[in-house]
């Protein structure tokens, strides 16, 4: 039960801390919208993290612990608001909310962001996002080839695509993807699943840095 405890209280810290570390930055986007994201500044040369969740904002919880995680280790942290036609949208979307934006328009906005860190000199940027938001992210990978990119890590993809193939995850690998299953977590990875996660995301990216 202590053990237990100490864990709750560690996550209300970390999340009660992300006010204090995240400034928040607007874009004039190639549409004429005004977007916002939530920004912090790390360590100099060790990278930075574009972080995505598509319908949500940052302050929605799968989001906040990656972001406060992220920027605990000393990454960079870009984490942009896609409008879907809403200028400096702050409010989180339900899954089955309506939106008519397309796809293209969302990845003009993600490589607009992506333009915007990697000119203050962030370094390697590794790509994450979550549940459609990872989704949009290969997309917009696919259409912005950079060298710049040094990785992409897709989280809760299944729950973005239902026509993916049953046996999606043997195809991605196939394909040279690193495929991880956390057994027993819930699309949001809620509870301590989320430490899980933040574990396994700060594990591929010092991976893939030193590759």
């Amino acid at each position: 039960m202590k053990t237990v405890l100490r864990v709750l209280f560690a996550a209300l810290l970390m999340l009660c801390a992300l006010p204090l570390r995240a400034q928040t930055v607007h874009l004039m986007l190639p549409s004429g919208l005004e977007g916002r994201a939530a920004y912090h500044a790390g360590r100099p040369g060790q990278g930075a993290v574009l972080l995505h969740g598509f319908l949500q904002t940052g302050d929605f919880s799968t989001l906040r612990q990656l972001y406060d995680g992220l920027a605990e280790a000393g990454y960079t942290v870009l984490a942009p608001t896609i409008t879907l036609g809403v200028p400096d949208r702050k409010e989180n979307l339900d899954c089955g909310s309506l939106h008519l934006n397309q796809i293209d328009d969302e990845a003009a906005e993600v490589q607009a962001w992506f333009q915007w860190l990697t000119r203050r000199g962030a370094g390697p940027v590794y790509a994450l996002g979550h549940s459609y938001g990872a989704r949009l992210m290969i997309i917009w990978a696919s259409a912005h080839p950079d060298d710049r990119v040094r990785g992409l890590l897709g989280v809760s993809l299944i729950g973005a695509d239902p026509n993916l193939a049953r046996a999606w995850t043997g195809r991605l690998e196939k394909a040279g993807a690193q495929v991880t299953v956390l057994p027993a977590a819930s699309h949001f990875m809620n509870g301590l699943h989320q430490f899980a996660l933040l574990d396994w995301v700060l594990a591929r990216l010092r991976d893939t840095g030193r590759s």
